[in-house]
């Protein structure tokens, strides 16, 4: 499972699920605090829409809160290695271990990337997404 992120210049991003759960929980650690989502164009649900940032049908983010996200990742980025030390393996998490990993991040007064399992794999990523939110709006598709 994967999530679409597209701007208004047609610029895509892919992430995995897993991916897009730690990049939004460094960007809440480090202060981003979700506007939500607007509903998608055509969505025809009967509630109203939640607001997500994980929804399977999609979103928009507006620009300010995509600025906003900016703004939130670059804080992260000085606790995010270029390097991680030789014997740094974590392994792979689950959706539901990333987000309980967030949880406890957000119990500190000092956030740490590594605790979300940011590592140095993440930060041509990080560097791509500042860039990519401070565009301005985008769309959350699968």
């Amino acid at each position: 499972m994967h999530i679409t992120l597209t701007n208004q210049a047609g610029v895509t991003i892919n992430l995995s699920r897993v991916q897009w759960a730690r990049i939004l929980a460094l960007a809440m650690a480090y202060g981003w605090e979700p506007a939500g989502t607007s509903n998608p164009d055509g969505w025809k649900g009967d509630e109203p829409w939640s607001g997500s940032y994980s929804s399977h049908q999609g979103g928009s983010v507006s620009r300010q809160d995509a600025q906003m996200m900016a703004a939130a990742l670059e804080k992260s980025l000085p606790g995010i290695p270029d390097q991680d030390p030789p014997a740094h393996n974590e392994g792979k998490q689950d959706i539901f271990e990333s987000m309980l990993a967030f949880g406890r991040a957000l119990e500190v007064d000092n956030p740490s990337p590594s605790k979300l399992g940011i590592d140095s794999s993440y930060k041509a990523q990080i560097l791509e997404l500042i860039e990519f939110f401070r565009q301005g709006a985008f769309e959350m598709g699968n």
